[in-house]
């Protein structure tokens, strides 16, 4: 962000909303699989593994809302 060219901070923005809406979907979907994963035989490995995936996906969604509201603020000034 900080080297951005002013004029693409809008497509900046918009790159990250796209990065954060594939990875709230894949969260969910892994959530998913997670509640699957309890009713069914678990398969040796995988609920950690999902679990790790979860939490991955939370930390690209803060730090894709983390770089929006940068671009916005820049764009603001």
């Amino acid at each position: 962000l900080p080297t951005a060219n002013r004029s693409l901070l809008g497509d900046l923005a918009a790159a990250a909303s796209c990065i954060r809406a594939a990875a709230d979907i894949a969260r969910v979907n892994i959530e998913a699989n997670l509640c699957g994963a309890a009713r069914s035989t678990p398969v040796a490995g995988l609920e950690p593994s999902l679990t790790t995936a979860v939490a991955d996906a939370a930390g690209i969604i803060v730090r894709a809302d983390h770089l929006i509201a940068a671009a916005r603020e820049a764009l603001a000034r």
